[in-house]
């Protein structure tokens, strides 16, 4: 009986529960008395079981602690010889396993199932009161030792594996419906429908079977023929092989000889048939499925004695025919041992009737004929429905070998699948051999998934066996596992310690040393209600009523952002359209219609602004939805509407946003019809829409689509008032309400709850008592019906501890609460628990219990469906988890873990913090596996669409301040030394002492010092020093990159992201930057110390907020600026961060500049590497073609592009795997394509583009 106990202020009370059967005992009462107790019977044992760990979760809720029964009142209960072997008590190392045939079984008789217990609770609510330091030598040594706890040894039943077991007579036998020749006979019918179905009444199929007709197959037998019944069994057996059961087999036409003739009578029959029949129609699959033996299995067990001893005469009789026959008859008979030894006999015996060994494993076995099969069945084992109902039949026996063979099936199985049973099993055996083994098989993910909560279970017995073969080969890994366990359980650690010797005390000593200082642990009581008594485990929640509200008849309006439309209009114009179909020597209209299969009939319809009927429109000969625009905006808004969103989005969709823009207005209709026939693709068309029908769309993708979040959170956004408006009046429709109570605190957390009270001003006193009911609406209920059961890997004790903000430690009762929260939340938004509890504990804590957990669902195996392990790091990691998240994803591709890595990026962009959002950055910018690097850049423009930004704009606001004042520096304070950290031209801090003076680097702390302050300066220099490293190098190239791509920014906005960023206003410093117009360098200026401009003559320049800004090229500058601006930067002693004043600048000659081709790179033969490094400066090449070889590589100019060609090439990530190159020249071609455009030449590319393209050659051919 488990024993709970609560002491606090005048309570002192105990809680008992122990559970027997389908029987659950509670005893309860004040501590020292005897107390009370109920008793209560339940369905079944697994139903009590539930119910005492429901009624435990609730007590240890209520602050009851769990006594270990080790003292006098409640001795443990010994093991029995018989279940425990001696393993127990001694060693267990990887290096034993004992060979089977040398096993010695002794025999044990058969325990009923029912007799034996259910699992034990979870080790979870087992909650340790306080950590207490580790005692003397001397006083371990003085004091009286407890004998170690152990596991009782008794096989753990689910209800799975009960279903499972095969009948045995004697035992409870389940009843076996009655078969009616009825119901036998249309069984027989819908075969005959079957089977001329799939073959069609072919002659040459049925004659395969033996049938000329579907009919005659199924066709009943004459009356009591029992070589007739057997033979149409035969034939029925060979139709389902060879149809691969796809109709209905012999289990038909036996149950009809049942229902007319009687059990014996099928018996024999179907035993004739397995004679009879062809070595292919009786294999294993055929006899359990298509014959289905296990149901005739039953029958025979539930057969009155009378029949029993007939139908047993009968299978006697036909063993002594064959092996075969006498494996069928111990399959049918399990029980009878003489039939079981005599198929056991025949084992080996090479014939087309030879016996079958997987016939065998539901029988009772003896000790000597398990061992037998074992060997026989040898290392493969084959079917694994078979060896798992071995393993349970022989641990249903209380057989030794049992478990021994459960782990050496795991070990050789290499299907995970198959393997987590047999390890499920072993595990279920409850006794110090299986925690054992599992400990020896730590490194399998599996068995670690299961020994994690064994050995919390049995913390002291895990620890002494752990130890010990920590002690015979040491591992630092295994150590690790073996530290944390001790950490979380000191108590086990003390006991196995003071009964340990030589080097186990040793190793014991070590580890108790090295145990972080003991937290003390903060009282249930000083906990909020929502975390002792969460509300959504309440059977019952609250619902909250509100008011009908009418929402304002709004109408449809397109409200474009500044320069919106616009770019949504680049592109092709409808003169460019024309030249396409000009050819044709048609009007414009009419062509156009025609090739949106229009017919001629309709012309007219659809251009007075009717849709035509989908049905009568033609086929598409076009796919560019761009041709629109050569219609008028009624014909073009009809056809729109008329071919439907779905077809649209299969379309040039592109071009969609150009015609939208251009219908404007009159796109309105289409647009909200786009939004009822594809949500996703219709809101990301309809940004500018304002209507209440997008409104509803939003709030269901935002909650329900992770694809289409972004899209739904920039519409949310971008009209939040509108959407408050409609979301609030769904608040009291019953399907919608989850949605828009969804969609509002999601605008509300994103500081948009000044709109969602305007919105609710605007109803008047209706609208403010709905916003009343919402917001007092507990958004802890909302929650799952159905909470998730936490996994075996959810070991929350051996985690680090979540902490106050005071440093106390969160109670162990509560941690499942926890875990139950990371369950069920979304990664987006989170559970509003979730930001309760980061409010109320330390930062740094809950990251470290995030990344703990992260780490044990890892050794799980990572699994999909527990991936809410992984969330947790969104949810509750900090910085430094993010800088380690970011160099596992960076890793994982390489490991063959490409979606994780994929799934590691939704984490970064969840974790919404600057560091997270600056490494998801990097990715994007610079990794190794370019499908992950392509799905970064997918997420960045994710999130620039939910905030309304380009993907350039939003890399801009990613760039964090890393903590720096206003002056872009960092002060680090020693107490009696401060120190101050600067940045050179790469973003290198420098450390200046308090005089000024430049330090090579920070110094180490002095005694005279204030530990507290330097110990937390010097971890936030090396921080600092981590971020810039990659912030500093990625930053660089992406200004380089905008300099030669021609980036322009406005003023106001270049002045907030790099002049007063504090950390990019030391690159801005040191670059020249420049005013444009209409693509016109009007002059370049510098960034001054104080933050201002400088032209050419060193004077200040004054910016107007809507001017051009951007980085200057060399080429763009006038002769006499570029002197005059490098003498500026050398009286300065200006350094730039990457070359600019003296870049290199390449021209070509008026020859070169007619031709399609450079023939200056043809021939030459350079190091691959030379090549390679091409790569690093932006050339690309075209996906893993040719057997993953490049052999050409492009460089982007443009409309245009460079290509390229050498050999031999090199393999895809590997340029050493030859070392040279030969070139065959440089090519110009089509951007996004390799032909080359007709009457192309170099001279029509972009100079500044061509200079940087022949610079990177240069640099290549001189290497």
């Amino acid at each position: 009986m488990r024993r709970f106990e609560c002491v606090e202020g005048g309570s002192s009370k105990f809680w008992e529960v122990l559970v027997e059967g389908a029987q659950l005992q509670v005893r309860f009462g004040r501590i020292g008395t005897e107390g009370q107790r109920k008793d209560k019977d339940y369905a079944s044992a697994a139903a009590a079981q539930a119910e005492a760990a429901k009624l435990i979760r609730e007590k240890t809720g209520k602050g009851y602690r769990e006594i270990a029964r080790s003292d006098a009142e409640s001795p443990p209960v010994a093991p029995s010889p018989s279940t425990v072997p001696a393993v127990a008590a001694a060693s267990v190392t990887p290096a034993q396993a004992p060979k089977l045939a040398a096993v010695s079984l002794p025999h044990t008789p058969a325990p009923p199932v029912a007799a034996t217990i259910s699992p034990t609770p979870r080790a979870e609510a087992q909650s340790v009161a306080r950590l207490h330091p580790a005692p003397s030598a001397t006083l371990a040594a003085a004091e009286p030792v407890a004998p170690e706890p152990q596991p009782p040894g008794q096989f753990l039943w689910t209800p799975t594996w009960k279903r499972l077991l095969p009948p045995w007579r004697g035992e409870a036998v389940p009843a076996v419906a009655a078969v009616s020749v009825e119901a036998s006979l249309a069984e027989l019918q819908r075969g005959v429908d079957k089977a001329r179905a799939r073959i069609g009444g072919s002659p040459g199929a049925l004659a395969m079977l033996g049938a000329t007709t579907a009919a005659e197959l199924y066709a009943v037998p004459p009356s009591a023929d029992l070589e007739a019944w057997s033979a149409r069994c035969v034939q029925l057996m060979i139709g389902a092989r060879q149809m691969h059961g796809d109709m209905v087999t012999a289990r038909a036409m036996w149950r009809l000889a049942l229902a007319i003739h009687g059990l014996p009578f099928a018996l024999a029959a179907v035993m004739h048939a397995v004679y009879a029949a062809p070595p292919l129609a009786r294999d294993y699959t055929a006899l359990i499925e298509h014959l289905d033996l296990p149901e005739l299995r039953a029958r025979c067990a539930a057969a009155a004695e009378g029949e029993y001893a007939e139908l047993l005469e009968i299978a006697k009789a036909q063993a002594q025919r064959s092996p075969l026959l006498a494996s069928l008859a111990a399959f049918l008979f399990p029980t009878e041992q003489a039939l079981v030894a005599l198929a056991v006999s025949q084992l080996g015996e090479k014939s087309e009737q030879s016996a079958r060994p997987h016939l065998l494993t539901g029988c009772r076995l003896s000790e000597t004929d398990a061992v037998r099969l074992i060997q026989h069945m040898g290392n493969t084992f084959g079917l694994f429905e078979a060896t798992r109902e071995l393993l349970l039949c022989l641990a249903r026996l209380g057989h030794p070998v049992a478990l021994e063979l459960a782990f050496q099936r795991a070990q050789r199985d290499h299907y995970a699948e198959r393997r987590r049973p047999y390890l499920e099993i072993a595990r279920a055996h409850d006794s110090a051999a299986a925690l054992a083994g599992l400990i020896a098989r730590i490194d399998d993910k599996d068995a670690r998934a299961l020994l994690d909560g064994f050995a919390h279970q049995w913390p002291q017995l895990a620890i002494r066996l752990a130890g010990e073969r920590e002690v015979q080969g040491p591992d630092p890994d295994f150590r690790k596992w073996l530290q944390r366990l001790a950490s979380s359980q000191r108590a086990a650690l003390h006991a196995a310690r003071a009964t340990a010797t030589g080097a186990l005390r040793a190793l014991f000593d070590e580890i108790a040393t090295a145990l972080p200082a003991e937290l003390i642990e903060a009282p249930l009581v000083d906990l909020p209600d929502w975390l002792r008594q969460p509300p959504w485990r309440a059977r019952k929640r609250s619902a909250p009523s509100y008011p009908a509200l009418a929402p304002p008849d709004r109408p449809a309006a397109l409200i474009w952002l500044p320069g919106e439309r616009a770019r949504w209009q680049e592109g092709l114009t409808p003169e460019i359209l024309r030249q396409r179909i000009g050819a044709l020597g048609e009007s414009d209209v009419h062509a156009s219609l025609r090739y949106f299969g229009v017919p001629d009939s309709l012309h007219a319809t659809v251009l007075a602004g009717e849709p035509p009927p989908r049905a009568m429109l033609g086929p598409k000969r076009s796919q560019s939805s761009s041709l629109l625009m050569l219609l008028p905006q009624r014909a073009a808004q009809a056809v729109l509407r008329a071919w439907g969103a779905e077809s649209w989005y299969l379309m040039d969709g592109a071009r969609l946003e150009m015609v939208i823009a251009w219908l404007d207005a009159e796109a309105i209709a289409a647009l909200e019809h786009f939004l009822r026939e594809s949500p996703e693709r219709g809101l990301q068309l309809a940004q500018a829409l304002a209507s209440p029908q997008a409104a509803p769309v939003a709030a269901s993708l935002l909650r329900h689509s992770k694809r289409a979040r972004p899209v739904a959170q920039s519409w949310l956004l971008r009209h939040g008032e509108l959407a408050a408006t409609v979301l609030l009046a769904q608040l009291g429709e019953r399907k919608q309400r989850a949605d828009a109570s969804f969609a509002l605190r999601w605008l509300e957390a994103q500081g948009r709850g000044a709109q969602i009270e305007a919105a609710a001003a605007d109803y008047g006193a209706a609208g403010r008592e709905a916003l009343a009911a919402w917001r007092a609406d507990d958004p802890l209920q909302q929650a799952p019906a159905r909470l998730p059961s936490l996994p075996e890997f959810w070991q929350a004790q051996s985690y680090a501890r979540p902490q106050l903000l005071d440093g106390r430690a969160l109670p162990v009762a509560v941690l499942d609460a926890i875990g139950e929260m990371l369950a069920f939340s979304p990664l987006e938004p989170r559970f509003a628990g979730l930001d309760r509890l980061r409010e109320l504990c330390r930062a740094d804590s809950l990251s470290r219990f995030a990344w703990d957990l992260f780490e044990a669902w890892l050794v799980a195996g990572a699994a999909n469906k527990e991936a809410w392990a992984f969330h947790a790091l969104a949810h509750l990691g900090d910085e430094d988890a993010a800088r380690r998240l970011a160099r596992l994803i960076r890793g994982w591709p390489s490991e063959g873990a490409s979606a994780r890595a994929a799934s590691g990026l939704d984490v970064l962009a969840a974790m919404g913090s600057e560091v997270a959002l600056m490494l998801l950055h990097g990715i994007a910018q610079k990794v190794k596996s370019k499908p992950l690097q392509e799905k970064a850049r997918a997420k960045i423009e994710q999130l620039a669409l939910a905030q309304g930004l380009s993907a350039e704009d939003m890399a801009d606001r990613l760039v964090p301040d890393l903590g720096l004042d206003d002056n872009g520096s960092l002060l680090l304070d020693f107490g009696p030394r401060q120190f101050r950290v600067g940045f050179d031209e790469h973003l290198k801090p420098l450390v200046y002492a308090a005089d000024g003076s430049p330090l090579k680097d920070l110094p180490a702390p002095l005694k005279s010092d204030d530990a507290e302050r330097s110990a937390q300066a010097t971890a936030r220099y090396k921080g600092l020093k981590k971020d810039v490293r990659t912030l500093g190098s990625q930053q660089i190239q992406r200004l380089e990159r905008a300099m030669i791509e021609g980036r322009r920014w406005r003023a106001d906005a270049f002045r907030r992201c790099f002049v007063e960023h504090p950390l990019l206003r030391h690159l801005s410093r040191r670059l020249l930057w420049a005013r444009y117009a209409e693509g016109q360098c009007l002059g370049g200026f510098r960034v001054a110390e104080d933050l201002s401009y400088a032209n050419a003559q060193d004077d200040l320049l004054v910016l107007d907020d809507s001017a051009e800004v951007g980085i200057v090229h060399p080429l763009q500058l006038s002769p006499a600026d570029a002197a005059a601006f490098g003498q500026i930067f050398a009286d300065y002693e200006i350094l730039q961060p990457f070359a600019q004043l003296g870049r290199e600048v390449y021209r070509m000659g008026e020859t070169e500049l007619d031709a399609e081709d450079l023939p200056r790179c043809a021939g030459r033969t350079l190091p691959t590497l030379a090549v390679f490094a091409l790569q690093g400066r932006g050339w690309q090449h075209e996906g893993d073609t040719d057997g993953g070889n490049i052999s050409s590589l492009r460089c982007a100019l443009g409309d245009h592009a460079a290509e390229l060609d050498f050999s031999p090439g090199y393999i895809v990530g590997n340029p050493r795997s030859e070392p040279k190159q030969t070139l065959h020249g440089l090519r110009l071609s089509r951007a996004g394509g390799w032909a080359t455009p007709a009457g192309a030449r170099w001279r029509d590319v972009d100079p500044l583009r061509l200079s940087e393209m022949l610079r990177d050659v240069e640099k290549m051919l001189a290497t």
